[in-house]
């Protein structure tokens, strides 16, 4: 079944339907195979704009165009991969007294109700209420027309912004219009037009005569003037889409009463009074569950700001107080008097002798400021790039011979972040604690285990 838009009404149900200027971008057109546009809707928004406000404010303008421009762009990529637009068309062009700064130049900003039209196609002011239709196809649709307003025409020359857009689509290649009257007036000029584009390949300022390419179809047709707009575009959406769209409830319906419904009322209450009951134990529950999945960036985090951060925020987790190191940009932990000093690294691979190296020195400054060396831990994030059962593999040792030799004789533990990941979650189910923790990581040398 084809997916179909409806842009401009939002009175039927089984389409996908948008009001126009709903939201800060249109709808992504070109995601659809049918696009059916309410021109007539768009119209009325903007006189209603106008009439109401005398002089439009110029911000007003501005989202009109831009979601306008935004709607033609994906409408232009919907013609390129063969879809279908149908148009009931209304033209409105509004010359904008700005109301909240003087006209750009001296002229007022001019902003149409066809600008989001694809293809360039010009409207010639016209009325009449004669018609033959030539297009069989929409015959039940042109029924539905008594009078029209306009004509339509290949434009030459005033819209080259939309033949730029269309060769920018083709890789600048030569585009060809082409219209074909759907229904036409008693002087065989169009009231109702099939518009689409053929694509020439181009050589310096030639192009070849047959095209290689052609656009999906842009019928365009006047509004109806027999029966209701809906109506309208009820009958286009039946005969072009394939849907039969329900009809919506009146404003009344909602007002009309049910008298069988009360005890289904008090149901429905009661079970909604119990449903925000649970949602509201459920929210707690929901954070703490996120809060704690956070920690899993400890397997994965390549900065060090973020990965030091991190590993920081486990061992406040695991109940352990935490200050800033006075002798390095990162930390200390602290429990009962006694304290260690942490160093953070992330690595592609295993674990290196340099990494060690400065944590040795930050040992020395230590001493040298304090006049005793402080207990140390190098916490380690490697072979981040890969899971964790394919860590501490034959070939993807965490910590090198050399690195266990050199923190041993150093008095420093190494610690693996999947192992501090596996001591948080036996921490969180009450396997293990805070100052266990601290005793292991403060009276071991080399490779320690924290996870039971």
């Amino acid at each position: 079944m084809a997916r179909v838009l409806v842009v401009g009404f939002t009175g039927y149900e089984g389409v996908v339907c948008v009001e126009w200027f709903a939201g800060r971008a249109p709808p992504n057109a070109a995601d659809f195979d049918i696009v059916l546009v309410n021109g007539t809707a768009l119209a009325a928004v903007m006189r209603r704009e106008r009439d109401s406000n005398f002089r439009v404010a110029f911000s007003r303008v501005k989202q009109w165009q831009a979601w306008m421009s935004g709607l033609r762009e994906r409408l232009r990529k919907l013609l390129k991969s063969k879809g279908t637009v149908l148009a009931v068309v209304d033209t409105l062009t509004v010359a904008v007294g700005l109301k909240d700064q003087p006209p750009v130049q001296g002229y007022p900003v001019m902003v149409s109700s066809t600008d989001w039209i694809p293809i360039p196609i010009d409207l010639k002011a016209e009325q009449g209420t004669t018609l033959q239709i030539k297009d069989a196809e929409f015959a039940r649709y042109m029924n539905t027309v008594e009078s029209w307003n306009f004509l339509f025409a290949v434009d030459e020359g005033n819209s080259e912004h939309k033949v730029d857009e269309l060769r920018d689509e083709h890789d600048f290649d030569h585009i060809e219009v082409e219209l074909h009257p759907i229904a036409v007036n008693r002087q065989e000029l169009p009231i109702a037009a099939t518009v689409n584009y053929a694509v020439h390949e181009t050589t310096g300022r030639a192009w070849t005569a047959v095209p290689y390419a052609y656009s999906g179809k842009l019928h365009l047709l006047p509004p109806p003037t027999a029966v209701p707009l809906e109506e309208g575009l009820r009958v286009l959406l039946e005969d072009f889409c394939g849907v039969e769209p329900r009809t919506p409830a009146p404003a009344w319906v909602a007002a009309f009463p049910l008298v069988g419904s009360r005890d289904l009322d008090a149901a429905i209450s009661e079970k909604e009074e119990a449903i925000g009951a649970i949602e509201a134990d459920l929210a707690p529950l929901l954070e703490e569950k996120r809060r704690r999945q956070d920690f899993k960036a400890l397997l994965y985090e390549t900065g060090i700001g973020p990965l030091q951060d991190l590993v920081e925020a486990a061992f406040k987790e695991l109940g352990l107080t935490t200050k800033p190191s006075k002798v390095s940009d990162e930390f200390v932990v602290e429990h009962e008097g006694r304290e260690f000093l942490a160093e953070v690294k992330g690595n592609e691979k295993s674990a290196k002798l340099k990494d060690l190296r400065q944590l040795i020195d930050y040992q020395l400054e230590h001493e040298q400021k304090h006049g005793s060396p402080i207990k140390s831990t190098l916490i380690v994030n490697a072979w981040r790039s890969l899971p964790p059962d394919k860590r501490r593999q034959q070939d993807t040792a965490i910590f090198p011979d050399n690195v266990v030799k050199r923190a041993r004789d150093n008095n420093i533990a190494l610690v693996d972040t999947v192992d501090l990941y596996g001591a948080l979650n036996s921490f969180w189910l009450d396997q293990t604690d805070g100052k266990t923790i601290f005793e292991v990581l403060f009276n071991s040398r080399g490779v320690v285990t924290l996870s039971p």
